[in-house]
């Protein structure tokens, strides 16, 4: 087969056009990936309920989007959130969300297209990594989900009315800070302390201040309580309006493997108590008990 010099100038000029059009085609399509470049988010933190700060990954060949608010229920809005920190690995936004608001979503963008959202939160704590589920609703709590390539925030209410925000001991004291959201209520229950398998109870008063509340378990007085209690070990568990004390909202699933609480000492007329917190398999408090003859153990108070 015999070609001319004339036809081979045409198919160079074809194989030119078709390469430049390829990578043209490969250039437009890389562009539109990086600019469809989902928005992963790492970290979502809402400490005071009525204001969110996301935290965004920034990977290889990030490209600047912006993250907007958007009202659902029973207000509309939409909030374009403010860019307040920024890493080589992370960009932080935070906004504010009106009082009143039920129900809103989160939004990527990058100028006017939307880009999809999603979930880079699971970690050593488990999927949703998410610090704080106040909210600015008394008895209710933001629920977050990623639904649909974007971050759904729902207004749920709380399944217990009174929960433990903080537990501390020292000065022959356990201190409980606790959380309370009941609307119909004016002041928090005492907090009673249940002998498991004994039947005794003691009742601990509670000072409340604007919705939240705290307890001082006195080492002394569970001491002066317990008189006639037999030497041994003993569990008691922890009651607020009839319900058992469990934590407060948080993403950590294991407080057991997490907190580790001190022990407290009293005397007990001839006999020794030992007081100790510690959080059950399905996050509820209870207090651990030994009531010893062996008095040598007040002197490390």
């Amino acid at each position: 087969m015999i070609v001319k010099i004339k036809d081979l100038k045409r198919i160079l000029r074809r194989l030119e056009s078709k390469v430049g059009r390829d990578l043209s085609n490969a250039s437009e399509a890389g562009a539109t990936l990086l600019r469809g470049q989902p928005a992963n988010v790492i970290g979502l933190v809402y400490p005071d309920g009525k204001s969110v700060n996301v935290l965004v990954e920034k990977g290889e060949n990030f490209r600047a989007l912006d993250l907007v608010a958007v009202g659902l229920s029973p207000t509309s809005f939409v909030i374009q959130l403010e860019v307040v920190a920024e890493t080589s690995t992370w960009i932080q936004f935070y906004g504010k969300i009106p009082e009143g608001t039920e129900e809103f979503e989160f939004k990527a963008k990058r100028g006017q297209r939307y880009v999809p959202v999603t979930d880079g939160t699971a970690g050593a704590l488990g999927p949703g990594h998410l610090h704080g589920y106040r909210s600015w609703k008394r008895g209710a709590h933001w629920l977050a989900e990623f639904r649909s390539q974007k971050i759904i925030f729902v207004l749920k209410p709380d399944v217990n009315p009174v929960s433990v925000l903080g537990v501390s001991t020292g000065l022959g004291q356990i201190s409980l800070k606790l959380g309370y959201s009941t609307a119909q209520e004016t002041s928090l229950p005492n907090i009673t302390l249940r002998a498991r398998k004994h039947g005794k109870e003691i009742v601990v008063p509670v000072r409340s201040d604007a919705g939240q509340g705290l307890c001082i378990i006195d080492g002394a007085s569970v001491a002066e309580s317990v008189r006639g209690f037999p030497v041994g070990k003993f569990t008691w568990d922890l009651f607020a309006n009839g319900e058992r004390l469990q934590i407060g909202q948080t993403d950590i699933v294991n407080p057991r493997a997490v907190y580790r609480f001190g022990w407290i000492i009293a005397p007990s007329g001839t006999h020794c108590v030992k007081l100790r917190p510690y959080w059950t398999l399905d996050r509820k408090l209870s207090l651990e008990m030994k009531l010893t003859a062996d008095l040598s153990a007040l002197r490390i108070q």
